[in-house]
């Protein structure tokens, strides 16, 4: 473009100029996360696994689209930093560690020296890595097309879509400590009775609805009977803005804060959802869900 300004973008690219103070008495984790809120919440969960598993101090470095999102998530944790995605590649040798993730955790840069100086128990965590990826290379270089053969591959060899990410037994823990700003309260007031929540969508990424979803027939059939047999139980909408409201609901949350859906969907009697990132983070605030499984396998995902 001709009026690029390249001063500018030097500037934006240079680190210091993006707030990322990188402590080098630390372990310096970082990682580009890909996909929607529920990938994200696993592949994290993965990394703060690995923090957990090792004796040093480590700092995590999250690169990812979904920026505000995981914020709103994991602000209060001072060990993890979230950074747009767009400077994964200009960024990633400035970490001792640095991995992509999708459904494997891929090895993109390591500073062998820093690692054994700093955390030398790793350098057989990741020589186990670097193996695991050179037999997973033509689904890790074929990402997304393949990741419905790789879902096939993994359950028949007794893994899902947490423990994929497993090396090994080094990690295996799906739990990841969201934060929750009690600050949203405020606006649950209006809503003072019992009520489920509900979602007729899947990933904002993309522009038409995915099959996995529950046709919205069945959806709005489903609140006449909720309303016909528990008259007093109220039914809540979530979504994106461009969600289209389902008949019968009586309120609809579309397009509402990250910060509020969380508090929303915590206090939830019920969360009623395809497979998809809400589910993952109503797992996390430990509220019930009921996950309508379509095409995708309920032994992987579930």
């Amino acid at each position: 473009r001709k009026n690029t300004n390249i001063n500018s973008i030097k500037s934006v690219i240079n680190i210091e100029n993006r707030n990322i103070d990188i402590d080098r008495k630390y372990l310096n984790i970082c990682s580009y996360v890909s996909g929607g809120i529920g990938d994200n919440i696993i592949s994290i969960g993965t990394l703060l696994n690995i923090k957990k598993k090792i004796n040093c101090r480590t700092k995590i470095y999250i690169y990812t689209e979904r920026v505000p999102e995981l914020i709103k998530l994991f602000e209060m944790n001072e060990d993890i930093k979230i950074v747009d995605a767009y400077f994964f590649e200009n960024d990633m040798q400035l970490y001792d560690i640095s991995f992509f993730m999708a459904h494997k955790l891929v090895l993109k840069y390591v500073n062998m020296t820093e690692v054994e100086k700093k955390c030398p128990e790793l350098i057989y965590f990741i020589k186990k890595i670097c193996k695991e990826n050179e037999e997973y290379k033509f689904y890790i270089d074929s990402n997304p097309l393949a990741d419905g053969i790789l879902a096939q591959k993994e359950m028949l060899m007794g893994r899902n879509r947490w423990t994929e990410l497993n090396v090994g037994t080094f990690i295996n823990t799906p739990v990841v400590p969201v934060h929750l700003d009690m600050n949203d309260m405020d606006f649950m007031k209006k809503i003072n009775v019992p009520y489920i929540t509900v979602n007729f969508g899947s990933d904002t990424t993309y522009a038409c609805i995915q099959p996995k979803v529950w046709p919205r027939e069945n959806f709005e059939a489903f609140i006449a009977l909720i309303h016909e047999t528990y008259p007093s139980l109220k039914v809540v909408q979530v979504g994106s803005a461009d969600t289209p409201r389902l008949k019968g609901t009586d309120y609809a949350m579309l397009g509402e804060s990250f910060s509020r859906i969380k508090v929303l969907l915590k206090h939830s009697l019920l969360h009623i959802d395809s497979e998809g990132g809400l589910v993952h983070l109503c797992r996390q605030l430990k509220t019930k869900c009921a996950v309508l499984f379509g095409p995708t396998w309920q032994e992987y995902f579930g």
